[in-house]
């Protein structure tokens, strides 16, 4: 389904075929209505979904077969959102209540695919990745690929850390133009900001053991990249590693291969 539009004004429409298997959906980019899609096909294994919102239009979806409050069938999904309204240093700029609630309802979604094993997210900010209270990303033991585009991972990686502690038999990672922010001015000297991500560091370390390859791309324009540079020596500490970096048209490729640990017998 692609440029589809839903009417006049806020809408819902309900996607409920019961032998239905793959569904994407692609609205207009630039849509102004309001609309609901809730998807309740039973046996939906592959799903591509488009999402742009604005600070008073978004694209809401529910998925979840009627009577269910997940989509067990579901093995593979990709999910772009679009923030229609983005600007210079948006990251530094408050976002309104209604993208505030898209987002969370962003999160809200990937909770109902417990058994997903290949997830593709594109333009998803920590509020759409972290649960607002828990600040965890949801826990899918099945989830084996995950690439990240366009994402952000959070201060100091903190959103990638949840999504690898909670991803535990993830086992290759592609992060693809990702912002990587720096600890703000105003929370240095907070022993306890700092103090935190550490703490997960042996339990990342441990819960990795599965993870066989990375793929970084970035611009040389990007900023913040010494964290998770940092961060990725932390994780694969006592594993054999093979780089390989490339450069092109401004932008740096860094693939790793990554080997178990060493044993002796």
């Amino acid at each position: 389904m692609e440029n589809c539009t839903y009417g006049f004004g806020p809408s819902t429409s309900t996607i409920a075929l019961p032998t239905l298997k793959s569904l994407a959906v692609v609205p207009r980019r630039y849509t102004s209505r309001h609309y609901t899609l809730i998807v309740t096909s039973p046996r939906v294994t592959c799903l591509r979904l488009f999402l742009p919102f604005t600070r008073t239009h978004a694209a809401a979806v529910r998925i979840a077969p009627e009577g269910r409050e997940v989509l067990e069938s579901l093995v593979s999904a990709s999910i772009s959102i679009l923030d229609m309204e983005q600007e210079p240093n948006h990251l530094n700029r408050r976002m309104n209540k209604h993208k505030v609630d898209f987002l969370t309802s962003t999160r809200s979604m990937l909770d109902r695919f417990p058994n997903v094993r290949n997830l593709d997210l594109s333009g998803f900010t920590t509020i759409a990745l972290l649960d607002k209270k828990s600040q965890e990303f949801p826990m899918l033991q099945n989830l084996r690929t995950l690439l990240l585009s366009d994402c952000d991972v959070g201060v100091r990686c903190h959103a990638l850390r949840s999504i690898l502690l909670n991803a535990p038999n993830l086992e290759h990672l592609r992060l693809q133009h990702c912002k990587f922010i720096d600890t703000p001015k105003r929370k240095r000297g907070n022993t306890k900001s700092k103090a935190k991500p550490s703490m997960c560091l042996d339990s990342l370390s441990s819960l990795c053991k599965n993870l066989q390859s990375m793929e970084i791309k970035w611009q040389l324009v990007d900023i913040g990249l010494q964290h998770l540079v940092e961060f990725i020596k932390e994780i694969l500490t006592g594993r054999k590693l093979h780089f390989k970096r490339t450069i092109r048209g401004g932008m740096i490729t860094v693939s790793i291969q990554i080997r178990s640990r060493t044993s002796i017998a």
